[in-house]
Order: structure tokens, then C-alpha cells, then sequence
């Protein structure tokens, strides 16, 4: 079946029903699905073929799911971006993608193409420019494909993904209507979502996390609710949600913001882990004072809480546990379309991310999590030899470290590969950014971190000769340099800043920890090695 397939299946049982709303905008099933086939014969007339690509840069909107699933209903492929991705990025990946059409929210955003490669059709989905269409032109008439999709199998190709942009080697997960609809399938066999959930979105629909949820939430036939961060305080009242998932740092940010004293929310975590009654008057005062508020501040009806994207800190863990919030860690990568496990109500081990999905198989190999399942990726597009070394004999490399629990619970423990994922799901890649500071004739060697945490700091070996200079010195002239070369460059993304540092004074290649290098024999950073051989002054960067 085709991922547009099996929401028509929900379109078909509810077609009155709210599917997507924000603001003042409310689509029922009927009205999107109408919206999409549309756009869908709009698309066909302008040439598209089956296989052909769109390129979808777009944020949170129901425009984004109607583009979506109307590229997949003709057989197409979308490769979707977000806002916060930079000129040269966006040129880079039109082309390397081979995309035909080209979908922009705004001209502001179309702007940052600037001379666009030969295109079948440019289409805004708000406001004017020379030679695109309008999006809400060519839904105007509603009049559309009839029926389901035709030609559509689930081994077609449905979606690129681009894992991270052209500041380092581009990679495109391809991903097929198979692995979509097998990874919507698996997560509705282990999450309960019902017709009358109503999902509050905060998360940008190209993370392949929040695009998942959505379409779970869709398929059984729940109602979605667009967010954004300034908003999200409010519209967790007004909207009141069932169902949220969040990436860790906007997890973190809840329990920073409700004060919770430790004293009340260790009564909390023993009361409901144990029923032990020494703790019960403590936790009676910590729902009188302080649980019960934080759980009205978040709409009052909060039942499944989903957090994915990162690894959860054990700490934001506990607390949602203490104050009575059901929060179910999850682990995943875009190469798995992304979910390939996740914790239950009925089975929510702290510290974890899970059982794996139905139908998932998750082996160790030298601690490297490998994964096999109907929703492994096909592929990286245009790039054989980074498929070849993912993909072997069906089993998805990770590049994660991790464990299993006797009981069969996934704990994830590390990367052994380098791309960094921020709390907030920014993926980085840090060797094009150690490169450009080791082009600094003060800096001799860098190395950038940040793993599940909120942002990139980097540890700094100054020049043989610099490394007896006062530290003050010395690091102001480091952060004229970090300032020049990276936070100052334009190419470089906002989660990639460098926002603090340490000097370090002697080389990787002469540190060890408990006997093991912290580089390889071909002199490979061992990122999670340097971490914890550094972690005292890593910490102290974060403070």
C-alpha cells in the first residue's frame, strides 16, 4: 500500500472529521483530502512523472501535508527542507536531488535559491513572485484526482531526506512507501492513538520524528494542531492535547521552567516508582503545591508524551515520572524511517528507549547498534558507497552505541559515527567545522562536541608556541578566532556556532583513556572516548 493510500483509509471512515487545524484554518479529512487531489492533478499537468522530485521548503503548516501526500498520490518523490537551512545548502541539495518542481512557503524563502537550475514549474504556497504559481490558485477550483491513488506500490520511492547539508557530504535517505507505512503500522501496534486524540504539533514537519507522528496520528484518524515555540504555553491550554511529541530540549526547557524543588520531586519519583509511604505526605505536598499545576499548564489531558530525536537526560526523565506525566523515550534515525524503538505506558523503564517495533530486529556488534525491519531505508541517494557500508546483508548501521537490559530494553550509551544530534534534533556534522578552525594559524587542532546537548562547544589545542601564555590571553585570542572563522561565517547554520571552549595543551594523539586512544591508527577522532576523557571540563562548558 501507498503511505497517501492508507490515510484515504481514514478519509474514507471520517470524512466530517477535524484532520489538520491552525489558527483560524480547519481542514476536515474530506476538505485535505480534496485539497490533495488538487494539487495532485495539477502536478500531473504541469509533466511530473512517476520518480520525478519536488523539492518542499516549507515550516509547520497544513500546506506542507497537502504538497506531501499530493506528490506521493501521482508516484512522484518530495525532498523536503526547512526554513533554517542556508543559500548554499538549498542550491546544493535542488540540485543533487534532480528536482523537477520547486515548492516554497514565501518569495522571501524562494530568494535564497538565487538562479534556479531549469525547472518544470516554481509554486509559492503564499505571497507573489515573477514566474511562480500560487498554491492556493491551483486548489481554487477543488476539482482533482478522483479515487485512490493508481500506480502506487509500497516499493516506489517516496521521499529524500538529507541527513546533513553541504558544509559536509550530503546524504540522501531514501526512503520508499514500504518503509513508511510499515514504521506508521509498527508505531500504532505499540502507541494507542484513537479518532478523538487530538496531537499538538511544535516539531518542523521535514524531522523525520515529527513527519512520523503526523502520520500515525492521521492514519488513525486524530486531529493535528500546529504549534509553534513562541505559542506553545498558550496553545497547550487552549488546545488542551492528548498526545505531544517533543524533541529532549523542549522537554528540559518544561522542567527548567516549573521550579520544582528536587525535595518534593524525589518524594514524587519514590512514591510513584514504589508506593512507599515514608514519601506519601512529601508527595501529597508536591501535588498540592506543585504536579497538579504543571500538569493543568500542559492542557490537563496530556495521556501519551513522546519524546524522540536525542537522547533523553535521566534527570528530565525522573521529573516527568515524579510529577505524574506518562513521557515515553524513543530511539530512531532517519534511516529507519526513523522509529525502531519506544517505551509503552504499560512499560516505561527510565533510562531507556524501549522494546523494539514489531517486527524489528536490533542486534549488538562490538556495541554498534545494527537494526534490521520493514523500514530500513533503501538507500543514499546517488551514493553507493556510503550505502554499501550502512546497509549489509539488510542490517542498518547505526553508528549508535548502545546495550540491552535482560528484559530487552534498548539503552543507548553513545555515537560511534560523528554526526552530532542536538537536543533540539539539529543534526551537525563537526569535521567541516574543525577544518575551517584549523585553517586559524593560532589553532592547531580542534575538536567540536556536543551530543545531546543544547548546543556545540569545542575543545581547542592552540599552537606549540601559544601554549605558555597566560590563559586569559590566550583564550582571548582563541574567541577572535572562533568569531572569524566560524560563528561570524554566514555558511555556517545557527546550531553550528561554536558558543564556548576550552584550551586544551596537549595533543589527542597523546591522550588515552584506561588504556584506549582517543584516536584511531588512521588518526579518526574517537568522539566518545574524547568525552568522557574530558568530561569534567566538557561539563564546565555547559555550566
Amino acid at each position: 500500500m501507498s503511505l497517501p493510500g492508507l490515510i484515504l483509509q481514514s478519509v474514507e471512515r471520517h470524512p466530517d472529521k477535524a484532520a489538520l487545524r491552525q489558527g483560524d484554518l480547519s481542514l476536515t479529512y474530506g476538505e485535505l483530502w480534496s485539497r490533495i487531489q488538487a494539487l495532485a492533478a495539477t502536478l500531473r499537468e504541469l509533466g511530473m512523472q512517476p520518480g520525478e522530485k519536488a523539492f518542499l521548503l516549507c515550516d509547520n503548516r497544513p500546506e506542507w501535508l497537502i504538497c506531501d501526500l499530493a506528490i506521493l498520490s501521482i508516484g512522484c518523490v518530495d525532498v523536503p527542507r526547512g526554513s533554517p537551512s542556508p543559500s548554499h545548502e538549498l542550491q546544493g541539495l535542488l540540485r543533487h536531488s534532480d528536482s523537477t518542481v520547486l515548492i516554497v512557503e514565501n518569495p522571501e524563502l524562494l530568494s535564497r535559491f538565487g538562479e534556479l537550475p531549469p525547472l518544470r514549474a516554481v509554486i509559492l504556497i503564499e505571497g507573489e513572485a515573477e514566474g511562480a504559481l500560487c498554491l492556493g490558485e491551483l486548489l481554487g477550483a477543488l476539482s482533482g484526482l478522483k479515487g485512490p491513488p493508481q500506480g502506487v506500490t509500497a516499493d516506489d520511492l517516496a521521499t529524500v531526506l538529507y541527513t546533513s547539508g553541504t558544509t559536509g557530504r550530503p546524504k540522501g535517505v531514501m526512503l520508499s512507501h514500504g518503509n513508511l507505512v510499515a514504521n506508521v503500522r509498527q508505531a500504532l501496534q505499540t502507541l494507542s492513538i484513537y479518532p478523538e486524540d487530538r496531537l499538538l504539533a511544535i516539531l518542523p514537519l521535514w524531522h523525520a520524528f515529527e513527519r512520523m507522528v503526523e502520520y500515525a496520528a492521521l492514519t488513525a484518524g486524530a486531529e493535528v494542531v500546529y504549534t509553534d515555540l513562541r505559542r506553545l504555553s498558550q496553545d497547550l491550554r487552549l488546545v488542551r492535547p492528548t498526545v505531544l511529541s517533543a524533541v529532549p530540549r523542549i522537554w528540559e526547557a518544561v522542567c527548567k521552567k516549573a521550579r520544582i524543588p528536587r525535595l518534593l520531586l524525589g518524594a514524587g519519583l519514590r512514591w510513584r516508582q514504589g508506593r512507599n509511604p515514608l514519601s506519601l505526605p512529601l508527595f501529597l505536598l508536591g501535588e498540592l503545591l506543585a504536579f497538579r499545576r504543571l500538569r493543568r499548564a500542559l492542557g490537563g489531558r496530556l495521556r501519551l508524551a513522546v519524546s524522540g530525536g536525542g537522547s533523553l537526560p535521566l534527570e528530565v526523565d525522573c521529573f516527568f515520572r515524579a510529577c505524574g506525566l506518562t513521557l515515553l523515550n524513543g530511539y530512531g534515525l532517519t534511516e529507519a524511517s526513523p522509529i525502531v524503538s519506544v517505551r509503552t505506558p504499560d512499560d516505561n523503564v527510565l533510562g531507556t528507549a524501549g522494546r523494539p517495533l514489531p517486527g524489528t530486529e536490533v542486534r549488538l556488534e562490538g556495541g554498534t547498534i545494527r537494526v534490521k525491519g520493514p523500514q530500513v531505508m533503501m538507500g543514499y541517494y546517488k551514493d553507493p558507497e556510503a550505502t554499501a557500508q550502512a546497509l549489509r546483508g539488510g542490517w542498518l548501521d547505526t553508528g549508535d552505541l548502545g546495550s540491552i537490559t535482560p528484559r530487552g530494553h534498548l539503552v543507548i550509551t553513545g555515537r560511534a559515527k560523528d554526526t552530532i544530534v542536538l537536543l533540539g534534533g539539529e543534526n551537525v556534522e563537526p569535521e567541516p567545522l574543525e577544518e575551517r578552525l584549523r585553517e586559524s594559524p593560532l589553532i592547531e587542532d580542534a575538536t567540536v562536541l556536543g551530543q545531546d546537548r543544547k548546543h556545540l562547544v569545542a575543545l581547542l589545542l592552540p599552537r606549540d608556541d601559544l601554549r605558555l601564555l597566560p590563559q586569559r590571553e590566550l583564550e582571548g585570542m582563541l574567541r577572535r578566532e572562533v568569531e572569524r572563522l566560524v560563528n561570524g561565517d554566514p555558511r555556517f547554520r545557527p546550531e553550528e556556532r561554536i558558543v564556548r571552549f576550552a584550551v586544551i595543551r596537549r595533543p589527542l594523539s597523546e591522550e588515552h583513556l584506561e588504556g584506549e586512544p582517543l584516536l584511531t591508527p588512521t588518526m579518526k577522532k574517537r568522539r566518545f572516548l574524547i568525552e568522557r576523557h574530558f568530561k569534567e571540563m566538557i561539563d564546565h562548558l555547559y555550566r
